[in-house]
């Protein structure tokens, strides 16, 4: 029994005569493509009942029964009347309707048209060794597997793929060898709601690096480094200050900082001295606690008595205190602290 696939002509058909009546007795006579010698066809999608050849066509000039085509074989049709005069063209080069299975599409092939859609069933289309290309844009909706997590790589070229409306990406990922995450042009990366962000200029910011527990403070916090030199402000007993280079940490909104300035107090013998100075990060206080730190004076006989680091909070910048007892002229005060922007 040989694999059949239906005819494309014959099914259904009826032959008629030039005239228009119907072809009563005519002969569909079967042969092999391109030649003479008699083909079979079958009357089932079995391959098991032979049709006879010629096929006798009805009073209605329609086949007797269905008309089947050996898998591979091409046929050559030819129509007569019942006494074997030839009506219409010769047909050549026929083979059966197939159900498209294997297919080995070379040179360009075209699937559907402009505006149709092109379905493929679920496991339909695989494919397999070598290398497969898809040009220019290829959209994927629904629910989409690349590779097999077993065994499968899928490469993409750099710069081939983005995403747009906030894509979610979910198990592990590893990324190697150089890898950019968001734009070098400024863009902001964020993670889980700006819990952890890199920002455009190269910082580590995100709103859970401060902000924990009972801490307040205004987000994002970074975490940063960098050095500054403050602007000073004498207070009391000060004849002249001079601020050196400070250095500063910032870890979330905390702000470490330590330095040192030159201060030349007005009076000696146990009076009281106080210079202000500005801040790295701007910080809108409303207490005298939310900044403190330590301080030690060098100079003046070493007779001075340190205080230590406060907050100016009505002009929301740093204080030091200490008690010039020694001799006159300049001293080295030497300073460190931590406060929270708020």
């Amino acid at each position: 029994m040989p694999a059949v696939n239906l005819s494309p002509i014959g099914n259904g058909f009826q032959f008629l005569y030039p005239s228009g009546l119907p072809l009563n007795g005519g002969l569909l006579n079967t042969y092999t493509a391109g030649t003479n010698t008699p083909l079979t066809t079958y009357t089932d999608s079995a391959g098991t009942i032979a049709n006879s050849n010629p096929i006798v066509l009805g009073a209605d000039g329609r086949p007797p029964g269905e008309i089947w085509l050996v898998v591979g074989s091409a046929y050559k049709f030819i129509l007569t009347d019942s006494l074997a005069n030839p009506v219409g063209p010769t047909l050549d080069n026929i083979q059966g309707i197939a159900t498209l299975n294997n297919i080995n599409a070379t040179g360009n092939t075209v699937l559907g048209g402009v505006g149709n859609t092109l379905n493929v069933s679920a496991g339909a289309l695989v494919v397999s060794g070598g290398n497969t290309t898809i040009g220019n844009d290829l959209a994927v909706n629904g629910n989409t597997t690349l590779g097999n997590a077993g065994a499968d790589s899928v490469t993409v070229n750099a710069s081939t793929i983005s995403g747009a409306n906030n894509p979610t990406v979910s198990g592990n990922w590893t990324f190697t060898g150089n890898t950019v995450v968001g734009d070098a042009l400024g863009d902001t990366l964020s993670a889980s709601g700006g819990a952890l962000q890199i920002l455009g200029d190269g910082r580590v910011a995100g709103n859970k690096l401060h902000n924990v527990g009972s801490l307040t403070g205004t987000n994002p916090g970074y975490i940063a480094s960098q050095t500054y030199t403050p602007t000073s402000t004498n207070v009391t007993n000060v004849s002249s200050s001079t601020p050196q280079q400070f250095n500063v940490i910032r870890v979330g909104n905390c702000v470490m900082f330590s330095g040192t300035l030159t201060v030349t107090p007005t009076a000696v013998g146990g009076t009281f001295t106080e210079v202000d100075f500005s801040l790295p990060i701007a910080s809108a206080f409303v207490a005298g606690t939310e900044l403190a730190g330590t301080c030690n004076v060098a100079g003046g006989g070493n007779a001075d008595l340190p205080i230590g680091v406060g907050t100016d909070f009505t002009n929301d910048r740093a204080s030091v205190f200490f008690v010039a007892s020694g001799i006159g002229g300049a001293r080295t005060v030497r300073v460190s602290g931590m406060y929270v922007v708020v």
